[in-house]
C-alpha cells in the first residue's frame, strides 16, 4: 500500500485531491471540521464539527466524532444517492 500525505492550500485543491484519490480508489483519511449530509434511500446529517472521515476503495463512507468509537454517521457504497460534505 502506498501512502501519501497532503496538506492542500485550499478547498478546490483539497476537492481536486479526493477527486483524484476516489478515481484510484484509493484508501482516503483526513480530518476536517465539518459536517455531512446524505440523501438516498435514508437520509442522515450530523452536526457541525471536528471529525474523522474514511472513505473506503469500495466507496463506503465512515465519519467519526472525537468521542466514542462508533461512526457518527456510515454510508455504504455509493448506489445512487447523493452525499454532501461541507468544511
Amino acid at each position: 500500500m502506498r501512502v501519501t500525505h497532503a496538506t492542500p492550500r485550499d478547498l478546490e485543491e483539497a476537492g481536486r485531491l479526493l477527486r483524484e484519490a476516489i478515481q484510484r480508489r484509493a484508501w482516503i483519511v483526513f480530518f476536517a471540521e465539518c459536517l455531512a449530509e446524505y440523501e438516498g434511500r435514508g437520509a442522515s446529517r450530523t452536526t457541525p464539527g471536528d471529525k474523522l472521515v474514511v472513505v473506503k476503495p469500495d466507496g463506503s463512507v465512515l465519519v467519526h466524532s472525537p468521542r466514542g468509537f462508533k461512526p457518527q454517521n456510515w454510508q455504504p457504497r455509493h448506489r445512487g444517492g447523493h452525499g454532501k460534505h461541507r468544511g
